[in-house]
């Protein structure tokens, strides 16, 4: 039996990586406008949270979490958004999503986010480099 690599990926670096979005992307498949939150570095990147934050009003729909390799997008994670009237006494719609393994970014990788309604917002991920 071959022997496992049993050896922890350990964060080097902590960080915080962030992006502002708006573009309408209904497709689960990759296509469509995203936008790059992570890009792994050297030795790769560890993600151990990531949160979105919406500006405004926001219809029922999804965030969504990719990972990239240059020629193909896998759907990570799909997070609901609420419908929200925001106002002066009313939080726009937020989430955040953490993983329940570690996610590691490999070198050459990145991590894309998309919206589904053309709504402005920002997304943070922690975590930092191997």
């Amino acid at each position: 039996m071959p022997q496992q690599n049993i050896a922890p990926r350990v964060i080097a670096e902590k960080k915080t990586w962030a992006v502002a979005f708006s573009a309408a992307n209904t497709a689960r498949d990759g296509s469509g406008t995203l936008v790059t939150l992570v890009t792994a570095a050297a030795q790769g990147s560890k993600i151990e949270l990531i949160r979105y934050a919406y500006e405004a009003t926001t219809n029922a729909g999804m965030f969504r979490i990719f990972l990239h390799n240059g020629s193909i997008y896998l759907l990570v994670k799909e997070l609901t958004v609420s419908a929200i009237s925001a106002s002066g006494s009313v939080a726009a719609a937020s989430g955040e999503w953490k993983p329940t393994t570690d996610l590691i970014v490999p070198t050459g990788w990145t991590v894309q986010v998309a919206t589904n309604e053309a709504v402005a917002g920002s997304a943070f991920a922690m975590g930092g480099d191997l």
